[in-house]
């Protein structure tokens, strides 16, 4: 059943169209990674592709950091493509930076507010582990070899047994949890913000503020979302598992594809989402209103 709209209306200055989301059903959830799917299939090769790049740009030391804070660039991109996707027209490699042709600079503005906001929370993160008598910024250097590639069989070990010593795992999953915890809002403000600024051309602070709301208010849909996805998860883990059991030469390439494809098809089910929850004013589409026998524009 649908609940009334909410609405988030354009920072001063901006001549773009008022812009609102829906309050949507919660089974709605289960369509999202559905659609992306059918999306998917629609242009295989060309997702494999755009994943593979992305994968290789954040396994590169040296860049893999300022990649991760670029994503939103590349997600913007992925979204205008996602958008122009129809029977006769696919993906495209070169939709990855279709973001930095049109908006580049609320785009890279998005990527800031990402940046910093992953810096206060892993700065929250040492705080509160500080607190229970934890350095866990000491504790990252500790754990971290100087130099893996080169360290013999013996200082392997040595390293590994460190890390099982006085239950540093523990706190340093501790840790992890704290941040991921401290992180969910920015997820949540960064989740539909690149789609935002592309296709409704709005500013980046504003996506920021606009996305997190719709997924506030669209808890029980994200929930279900992410029941989906875990299941999806396990199944392919499961089948591969057990492929590369078998075939462990198969199996291993086919691990990594299956990686690829999940990663694509998390990305398109932004943009399956955001069709699902946000509209404007100047949208013709008619949306039905199981409350009552009206309609409103979406």
């Amino acid at each position: 059943m649908q609940k009334p709209t909410n609405s988030s209306d354009d920072q001063e200055g901006s001549t773009s169209a008022t812009v609102k989301y829906r309050r949507v059903p919660a089974n709605l959830g289960s369509t999202w990674l559905v659609k992306a799917w059918h999306m998917f299939k629609l242009s295989k090769g060309p997702w494999l592709g755009i994943t593979g790049f992305i994968f290789l740009m954040l396994l590169i030391p040296g860049i893999n950091y300022l990649s991760a804070v670029l994503m939103p660039v590349a997600i913007g991109g992925l979204m205008l493509g996602c958008s122009q996707v129809s029977d006769k027209a696919s993906i495209k490699f070169d939709h990855l930076f279709d973001g930095l042709k049109t908006d580049s600079r609320e785009l890279l503005k998005l990527c800031g507010i990402y940046a910093l906001a992953s810096i206060l929370m892993k700065i929250v993160t040492i705080y509160i582990m500080s607190i229970v008598g934890i350095d866990y910024q000491q504790l990252l250097v500790d754990i971290t070899p100087k130099s893996q590639s080169a360290m013999s069989e013996a200082e392997a070990l040595e390293w590994a047994t460190k890390l099982l010593e006085d239950n540093t795992i523990l706190y340093l999953l501790l840790g992890f949890l704290i941040y991921l915890a401290l992180m969910i809002p920015v997820f949540m403000g960064v989740w539909f913000a690149p789609a935002l600024i592309v296709l409704r051309k709005q500013t980046a602070g504003n996506a920021f503020l606009l996305s997190f709301q719709a997924c506030r208010d669209n808890f029980i849909p994200f929930l279900v979302y992410g029941l989906f996805a875990l299941a999806y998860l396990l199944l392919a883990f499961f089948i591969v598992s057990t492929i590369m059991v078998i075939l462990p030469f198969v199996g291993i390439p086919l691990w990594f594809v299956i990686i690829m494809a999940t990663f694509a098809i998390s990305v398109i089910s932004i943009y399956t989402s955001y069709c699902d929850l946000f509209y404007s004013d100047s949208d013709e589409q008619v949306v039905h209103n199981d409350d009552s026998s009206s309609s409103m524009i979406a």
